[in-house]
């Protein structure tokens, strides 16, 4: 895989790119991935590109405005590796209401959550996603 290795915003390199061509996964690589899903399957039942359909939900949480008016900002959670930052589906001066596309058990992360006024640029800790009410 080539790589642009820049100094100062500037290419360091050149890359031609016409002549890339996809990579090519070694065979054992393959094998291992092939052998590693079987075990999955045989252990579990199943995998998840099957069963994610089943499992899948709209996750409703209601959280608590921390004083930040009635004009909706945004709302973040943490989940370690990545952030999840979503506008919020009702926002008031008390209440911030929430959904987030995900899966059933979503809601008992122990993860934290923190909203962002508007035009603001801090993030402010409301609390941990599963303390917060959970919407039908």
């Amino acid at each position: 895989m080539p790589v642009l290795i820049q100094q100062d915003g500037k290419p360091k390199n050149q890359i031609a790119w016409n002549g890339v061509a996809p990579p090519v996964i070694p065979a054992p690589l393959v094998e291992h991935y092939e052998a590693l899903k079987e075990r999955l399957r045989t252990g579990l039942g199943g995998l998840n590109e099957t069963v994610a359909p089943a499992v899948a939900a709209r996750n409703r949480f209601r959280l608590p405005n921390p004083g930040l008016g009635a004009r909706p900002g945004l709302v973040r959670i943490d989940l370690g590796i990545s952030s999840v930052v979503r506008s919020p589906l009702r926002w008031s001066d008390k209440t911030i209401e929430l959904v987030i596309d995900g899966f059933a058990g979503f809601e008992r992360f122990d993860v934290p959550v923190a909203v962002q006024g508007y035009k603001a640029r801090a993030w402010i800790p409301v609390g941990r996603l599963c303390d917060f009410a959970v919407l039908p």
